[in-house]
């Protein structure tokens, strides 16, 4: 596979982004991840992917910087202002298993896989909900989990271990792992839109919803979704929902697409009752 590793993105990096890491994590140091990495240069993303490495030997962090350079340079032959909208523009959230390029050996599937998994990580590419469905990254989640939010997280477990249903816990931990990787946004900004949408993306991939009650209770344990009912079940059967919980039902994936959706739909909201803004909205995303 060709290589171009000196090539940049048009984002420059700048010097005084403390979220930028200068080398490799101590071992008694958790590298945390700033978000939107989107637009980040190919250097800064490789110090990142570095400090998410501890302990590590020469040759792990050679491949490590192997993999990052494989998906780099792959997602570099698609247009776009950002790592994000290559990824969109690949088709590879519609590909499923078989996404990148075509007829690769085991070894640049491998790399490949191990490069889009850090990129995950460090927040610069945010696959929709049915492409983590179907993929097995493994270990992902717990990277994910490790060094974006930490405290929240390891709050968040320490809870689920409290309640002791050992049973839904990983999968109560990994659906609100999913929904900050699909939306982009921080553990406790979550709403009851972005359950919704979970919800009906795990639906239409004919997968059972579960564990998800147990994460709405984990995410209120740690000061999550404020002003909301107290369980899911009473969330979802509250009746009319805001209008950004709306759009958030079908997990846009672009955060500006998303937004200029919500603020065209509240003013509409205004001279439209709840089910003609209903079907305002499907039109406007079908």
């Amino acid at each position: 596979m060709a290589t171009r590793h000196g090539r940049l993105s048009r984002t420059p990096l700048s010097p005084r982004d403390p979220a930028c890491l200068t080398g490799p994590a101590l071992v008694s140091t958790v590298a945390v991840v700033a978000a939107g990495r989107e637009h980040a240069a190919r250097p800064e993303l490789l110090r990142l992917a570095d400090g998410l490495l501890t302990d590590a030997v020469p040759a792990e962090r050679r491949r490590r910087q192997e993999s990052v350079n494989a998906v780099l340079d792959w997602l570099e032959g698609f247009p776009g202002e950002g790592w994000q909208e290559r990824w969109l523009l690949s088709g590879s959230d519609a590909a499923g298993r078989t996404w990148g390029p075509r007829d690769l050996t085991g070894h640049h599937r491998s790399l490949l896989t191990a490069g889009l998994g850090v990129l995950i990580v460090v927040r610069a590419v945010r696959p929709v909900y049915g492409w983590l469905f179907g993929s097995r990254m493994l270990g992902v989640y717990a990277a994910y989990r490790s060094h974006n939010q930490p405290a929240a997280f390891a709050d968040l477990a320490e809870h689920a271990a409290r309640r002791g249903f050992a049973e839904h816990e990983a999968e109560a931990l990994n659906a609100l792992t999913r929904m900050v990787i699909v939306t982009g946004k921080n553990l406790t900004d979550l709403g009851t839109g972005d359950f919704a949408a979970y919800t009906a993306a795990r639906k239409q991939t004919g997968r059972k919803v579960t564990g998800l009650p147990f994460a709405y209770d984990l995410l209120r344990g740690i000061g999550g979704l404020p002003g909301q009912p107290p369980t899911l079940r009473q969330a979802q059967a509250r009746g009319q929902l805001t209008v950004a919980e709306l759009v958030d039902r079908y997990a846009v994936a672009c955060r500006p697409v998303r937004d200029v959706l919500v603020h065209y739909l509240a003013e509409r909201s205004a001279v439209l009752d709840y089910g003609s803004l209903e079907d305002r909205k499907s039109t406007r995303l079908n």
